[in-house]
């Protein structure tokens, strides 16, 4: 219906940027060649998984696509497999790891980090979230290197770090995942470890040449740096400013905040957007944080809950940098709020008299995201004073 013509199962395995062709191996084996006007390369991102002796052994996953969650799925439901280990504290590494304990398994998750959620999460909000997981069931040990996954008779058995030895029925490698661009090395396109780097209107250094997904770096919209961005949002509005620029016409995509939601536990969620407080100060700005607990809703309603938000702004302009939040309830609808402060360089004491929505079953009469914005302002003025380590 849209005039285009789709190969499936083909591997590119080359590209000639002077003849302006890439190089494919169809499915049964032959190489051809295809040119092109305008190339888009969008090839995305494959699992890492570490040199390390076992990851071969039956009960080894990685987690990339619906098939490896239906494997992932089925194997935890075979006699005699009661635990498992998740390698990564990351967002996918915490799902995959509630989601094995809904199915019964006794979990433990593993990370070379001090923390979880390492550089999206300050270190006193994770380690709050690290307390309700434990208290969930799940096991978490911090600062731990993988170093081998130990098999007997070619299954998975136990997975040996640089601490202990943990046994294991079943191992998930949630470690993140690396571009998937190898057929594009020694040629003359900029890659930084592997991922493509492409400007604004998604071109790369190659003219015709365009680049999109988990294969590409974006901008930092607070920074204006490079950075990597592997999630399907970015990878969905970047590909749409591509567009747009190969069709002739003048797009840019001002870059990606690494905004992100995960669901950690039944009753508990997590949201971030922006900078860290970690990061901006490696960044050079200097800052002031307030972390608030509000309800998310009104106190005497059925279902009402808190939210842990933290915000973090520059001091003198009072501009706000980064979010993060935790809770039981929506917390993507405050940190939707923070996605527009930090994308238009708001100031915390705009949002002091915007009228949000309020209805006791939704929200409270103030804003839970103004009701931060406040303490913020607060600490700044030295309304008032103390320590903001309260959930350690």
């Amino acid at each position: 219906l849209t005039g285009v013509d789709v190969l499936t199962g083909c591997e590119a395995v080359g590209a000639d940027f002077v003849k302006k062709s890439v190089t494919y191996v169809d499915r049964d084996g032959n190489k051809r060649e295809e040119s092109y006007d305008k190339l888009i390369i969008a090839t995305g991102a494959q699992s890492i998984v570490p040199a390390i002796d076992g990851v071969k052994n039956e009960g080894v996953f990685t987690v990339r696509t619906p098939d490896d969650a239906q494997a992932i799925r089925a194997y935890a439901k075979k006699d005699g497999v009661r635990k498992a280990v998740v390698a990564g504290a990351g967002f996918i590494g915490l799902e995959i790891a509630e989601n094995l304990r809904r199915q019964g398994l006794s979990v433990t998750i593993i990370d070379m980090a001090d923390q979880i959620m390492p550089n999206a999460f300050d270190v006193e909000m994770a380690a709050w979230a690290r307390k309700r997981i434990e208290e969930s069931g799940t096991r978490v040990l911090l600062g731990a290197k993988l170093e081998e996954i130990k098999g007997e008779n070619g299954k998975a058995v136990s997975v040996r770090t640089d601490k202990s030895e943990i046994p294991a029925d079943m191992v998930i490698l949630a470690l993140g995942v690396r571009p998937s661009t190898s057929f594009l090395e020694n040629t003359a396109l900029e890659m930084e470890k592997g991922a493509i780097v492409v400007n604004q209107n998604m071109e790369t250094n190659i003219p015709d040449v365009y680049a999109a997904g988990d294969c590409a770096l974006v901008t930092n919209r607070i920074t204006g740096g490079r950075m990597y961005s592997a999630m399907g949002s970015t990878a969905n509005i970047s590909a749409r400013v591509l567009a747009k620029n190969a069709a002739g016409k003048n797009a840019v995509y001002p870059g990606a905040l690494g905004t992100g939601v995960v669901r950690i536990l039944d009753n508990l969620n997590a949201g971030r957007t922006g900078l860290t407080e970690a990061a901006a100060v490696k960044e050079g700005f200097e800052v002031v944080t307030a972390i608030a607990v509000t309800d998310d809703k009104a106190h005497y309603y059925e279902g009402a809950s808190s939210f842990i938000m933290k915000l973090i702004a520059e001091r003198k302009t009072h501009r706000i940098l980064g979010f993060q939040v935790l809770g039981s309830g929506n917390v993507d609808k405050v940190n939707d709020i923070a996605v527009v402060a930090v994308s238009k360089g708001m100031k915390a004491e705009e949002f002091d008299t915007m009228d949000f929505s309020y209805a006791p079953p939704f929200s409270t009469a103030i804003s839970p995201f103004t009701q931060v914005c406040n303490v913020l302002e607060n600490k700044i003025l030295e309304f008032m004073a103390g320590d903001y380590d309260m959930l350690l």
